[in-house]
């Protein structure tokens, strides 16, 4: 790059940055993007800025430098100027990236801006709309939002904030984005200071979310703020289902549930989080699995099984089969010991439910089963043996075959208590099978076991019908 062109693009952005300074009271970038995009190597910067990695031309190497000497040079300077040069990160990279990256840049301005930055983020507030028909609801809506963040509600917090977590993001302004992540880079102990006095959920998973998966799992395991901790995990979670995890970001996941594992009240507002309805989270389940067999906390394996909220499902249904997947990691990674008591504790909680019968309007009407059935086929696998396993198969058979001796107060009832045997009957049989053949896997799908009656088929299908 010759000396003139050097001058002519030195001009361009120095105006720039002026255009810059007077719109940075609203902090909208809208209007710098098409005077950005008619300059030289600015336009590539913008164009490649939420590339993943990419080869830079002269003229955006050349674009670049002259941010940092702009920075560097900043000396004392008011915050107009401040949020202008933020605006101009924004334009040409990722704020997260950019400042943890110029960190040797930073050190001549580096009071100035981190003085700035407080500023900044002492003064954030999102915007949370609140649609009601009249003032007294607006204001009762904020209130409860107010104190379930003030009483640390985790599980209520997620409830209400995550419907709307795409949005986060998009609607954090330029130079939150570079202040927040300047703070966290320069002066994280300010950052933690302010977090904790604002605590505003939308803008930290925001920000979570625009740092990206594993920066995020990183600061939840780096910091002790609970906000910060809560929104870096809830950001990373692929609630919609689009998102996958590579195995860096498993391990690492595994490790951010065993810290959360440590403290018994937060475990369970995460268990209440993701595990009342599994299916919603299938990409976590093997990291779940692992941290569960890794955690020393025998009440963290219970909470685990005592979040699970049980109904009679179909046996290809999904939250039964993320529950089996996570406990297939356990069983890899977890000891014997560890594993029987895992087993005995969910047999004993899915016995007492009993397929929900005990309800005054529980009924079924025909096989079904349920998310525990990987746990209480390996509880029959490991914790009974041969013999045991045929004792229990044969109560299960007289109750079957003795089905028309026992009182039942409707003909519903009569056909509930017909399939409630069959049903508990399935994991049982199939621990059975698998101990025949070890190839088979433990969470019984597409099969359903069932005894023939010979001659008195028909006359049981007519009794049950």
């Amino acid at each position: 790059m010759n000396t003139s062109t050097k001058l002519e693009l030195d001009n361009q952005l120095n105006e720039l940055l002026e255009d810059a300074i007077k719109l940075s009271q609203y902090d909208n970038i809208c209007d710098l993007y098409q005077k950005a995009e008619s300059i030289q190597g600015l336009d590539f910067l913008l164009n490649s800025r939420d590339l993943k990695s990419t080869v830079l031309n002269q003229d955006a190497i050349y674009v670049l430098k002259w941010l940092e000497n702009k920075i560097i040079n900043l000396g004392d300077t008011d915050i107009k100027t401040t949020k202008a040069i933020f605006l101009f990160v924004g334009l040409v990279s990722n704020h997260s990236d950019f400042w943890s990256s110029s960190r040797g840049i930073c050190d001549q301005s580096s009071k100035q801006l981190i003085e700035h930055s407080i500023l900044i983020l002492s003064s954030l507030s999102s915007n949370i709309h609140f649609d009601f028909m009249t003032n007294y609801h607006k204001e009762e809506r904020k209130e409860h939002l107010n104190k379930i963040v003030s009483d640390n509600n985790w599980s209520k917090i997620y409830d209400e904030y995550h419907r709307n977590h795409d949005d986060y993001k998009h609607s954090i302004c330029y130079s939150l984005k570079s202040a927040f992540t300047l703070l966290y880079n320069l002066d994280e102990k300010s950052l933690m200071s302010i977090l904790d006095v604002k605590r505003d959920i939308p803008f930290i998973w925001g920000m979570m979310d625009l740092m990206g998966k594993s920066k995020a799992m990183n600061i939840a395991l780096e910091t002790t703020n609970q906000t910060l901790k809560f929104c870096a995990l809830s950001s990373v979670l692929p609630f919609s289902g689009r998102d996958s995890l590579n195995e860096y970001e498993n391990d690492k996941l595994a490790e951010v549930f065993l810290d959360f594992m440590k403290d018994g009240n937060i475990w369970q507002h995460w268990m209440k989080i993701l595990n009342t309805y599994p299916s919603r989270y299938p990409h976590i389940q093997l990291s779940l699995g692992k941290a569960l067999a890794q955690t020393t906390s025998d009440n963290a394996i219970q909470c685990y099984f005592k979040a699970i909220y049980l109904y009679t499902v179909d046996f290809h249904d999904i939250g039964r089969k993320s529950v089996g997947e996570c406990l297939e990691s356990f069983s890899k990674f977890a000891s014997e010991e560890d594993q029987k008591l895992a087993w005995c504790f969910a047999y004993e909680i899915w016995d007492s439910w009993d397929f929900g019968v005990k309800d005054t309007d529980g009924h079924l009407f025909e096989i079904k089963a349920s998310a525990l059935d990987y746990a209480v086929t390996k509880y029959y696998l490991k914790c009974c043996d041969t013999e045991e396993r045929k004792i229990l198969i044969e109560k299960l058979y007289r109750r079957l075959n003795d089905i028309d001796n026992i009182w039942h107060q409707t003909s519903s009832k009569h056909t509930t208590y017909w399939y409630l045997q069959n049903s508990k009957f399935q994991p049982l049989y199939h621990a059975e099978e698998v101990s025949r053949n070890t190839s088979l896997p433990c969470l019984m799908q597409g099969k359903l076991y069932q005894n023939n009656y010979g001659e008195y088929e028909e006359y049981i299908q007519y009794m049950i019908n």
